[in-house]
């Protein structure tokens, strides 16, 4: 753990940039003998395009893979306290 940060406040997120992704969560939480707070599967350029156009993919699919995945990310990072917050920033 890097210096400064507490226990429990970094969070692995597995980010599967193609198709065909060789490793699986199960896989890196066993190297990392953590679990994996979330995933995003490979959409694309869905999500990027959304983002040259102005709009962003989770209001476009709200209910979709993607943006549970943002949502599972937004949700940890709200649980931090303030003092927690302002010290990590």
């Amino acid at each position: 753990m890097p210096p400064g940060i507490p226990a429990g406040r970094v969070h692995t997120v597995l980010n599967h940039r193609s198709p065909d992704s060789l490793l699986s969560r199960k896989v890196v939480e066993e190297v990392l003998g953590q679990p994996v707070a979330t995933e995003f599967r490979y959409f694309g350029t869905t999500p990027e395009l959304a983002g040259l156009e102005g709009r962003l993919q989770v209001q476009s699919d709200p209910g979709g893979h993607f943006s549970r995945s943002v949502r599972a990310i937004i949700d940890r990072v709200g649980d931090m306290s303030p003092s927690e917050s302002k010290r990590l920033a």
